[in-house]
Protein backbone atom coordinates (compact mmCIF):
# COMPACT_ATOMS: atom_id res chain seq x y z
CA UNK A 1 0.00 0.00 0.00
CA UNK A 2 2.89 2.37 0.12
CA UNK A 3 3.07 2.50 -3.37
CA UNK A 4 -0.33 4.12 -3.66
CA UNK A 5 0.49 6.66 -0.98
CA UNK A 6 3.25 7.41 -2.75
CA UNK A 7 1.88 7.91 -6.01
CA UNK A 8 -1.07 9.90 -3.79
CA UNK A 9 1.48 12.48 -3.02
CA UNK A 10 3.23 12.75 -5.84
CA UNK A 11 -0.34 13.70 -7.71
CA UNK A 12 -1.42 15.50 -5.67
CA UNK A 13 1.65 18.07 -5.88
CA UNK A 14 1.72 17.41 -9.69
CA UNK A 15 -1.86 18.46 -9.78
CA UNK A 16 -1.26 21.45 -7.92
CA UNK A 17 1.44 22.36 -10.44
CA UNK A 18 -1.07 21.49 -12.90
CA UNK A 19 -3.62 24.08 -11.70
CA UNK A 20 -1.34 26.44 -11.17
CA UNK A 21 0.21 26.47 -15.24
CA UNK A 22 -3.32 26.28 -16.35
CA UNK A 23 -4.30 29.32 -14.33
CA UNK A 24 -1.64 31.10 -15.78
CA UNK A 25 -2.24 30.23 -19.35
CA UNK A 26 -2.58 27.33 -21.91
CA UNK A 27 0.90 25.62 -22.37
CA UNK A 28 2.21 22.29 -23.79
CA UNK A 29 3.51 22.59 -20.00
CA UNK A 30 0.23 22.08 -18.70
CA UNK A 31 -0.37 18.86 -20.85
CA UNK A 32 2.57 17.48 -20.01
CA UNK A 33 1.77 17.87 -16.25
CA UNK A 34 -1.63 16.83 -17.00
CA UNK A 35 -0.37 13.64 -18.03
CA UNK A 36 1.59 13.03 -15.62
CA UNK A 37 -1.41 13.38 -12.79
CA UNK A 38 -2.89 10.86 -14.92
CA UNK A 39 -0.12 8.65 -14.80
CA UNK A 40 0.28 9.03 -10.89
CA UNK A 41 -4.14 8.08 -11.06
CA UNK A 42 -2.91 4.79 -12.47
CA UNK A 43 -0.10 4.17 -10.17
CA UNK A 44 -2.80 4.48 -7.76
CA UNK A 45 -5.35 2.39 -9.61
CA UNK A 46 -2.94 -0.32 -10.16
CA UNK A 47 -1.22 -0.79 -6.83
CA UNK A 48 -4.56 -0.99 -5.41
CA UNK A 49 -4.93 -3.83 -8.20
CA UNK A 50 -2.18 -5.37 -6.63
CA UNK A 51 -3.32 -5.30 -2.92
CA UNK A 52 -6.74 -7.10 -4.07
CA UNK A 53 -6.05 -9.34 -7.03
CA UNK A 54 -8.92 -11.09 -7.01
CA UNK A 55 -11.28 -7.85 -7.80
CA UNK A 56 -12.80 -8.39 -11.55
CA UNK A 57 -13.81 -4.58 -10.55
CA UNK A 58 -10.75 -3.19 -9.99
CA UNK A 59 -9.55 -4.40 -13.47
CA UNK A 60 -12.23 -2.18 -14.94
CA UNK A 61 -11.38 0.82 -12.78
CA UNK A 62 -8.09 0.41 -14.13
CA UNK A 63 -9.28 -0.16 -17.59
CA UNK A 64 -11.30 2.85 -17.24
CA UNK A 65 -8.26 5.01 -15.87
CA UNK A 66 -5.88 4.16 -18.17
CA UNK A 67 -8.62 5.44 -21.37
CA UNK A 68 -8.82 8.44 -19.12
CA UNK A 69 -4.84 9.12 -19.30
CA UNK A 70 -5.19 8.39 -23.08
CA UNK A 71 -8.17 11.05 -23.65
CA UNK A 72 -5.16 13.89 -21.64
CA UNK A 73 -2.50 12.68 -24.18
Amino acid sequence: MIGGLFFTIVGAVLLILYVREKIRAFSVKALILKALVSCCFLGVGFSGLLAKPDSSFGIFVLIGLFLGLMGDI
